[in-house]
């Protein structure tokens, strides 16, 4: 029972990191170089990408917390050590 929790915790982590991922890569990709109707992209979609990355974050953390095992992979440490801090802010 308490390794299928783990299991499930985990695979809604990684959806959770996913999410993130995605988030900071619209932002990376689309922000600086795409234009609707020739001009920049409004500031407000970068902003609302950068702050579902902040709260995606905030989940990861929270499943982490309940028990998934996500730190035991080197990419989930930069995640927490991100939410970690954009929680403090």
């Amino acid at each position: 029972m308490q390794a299928s929790r783990i299991a499930i915790l985990h695979a809604m982590a990684n959806i959770e990191l996913f999410a993130v991922d995605l988030s900071w890569d619209i932002v990376a990709r689309f922000v600086p170089t795409y234009r609707l109707n020739g001009e920049m992209l409004p500031k407000d979609f970068a902003n609302d990408f950068v702050k579902i990355a902040k709260e995606e974050t905030k989940v990861w953390i929270t499943y982490h917390i309940l028990g998934a095992t996500v730190l035991l992979e080197p990419h989930c440490f930069l995640v927490w050590a991100f939410g970690k801090f954009i929680t403090l802010t």
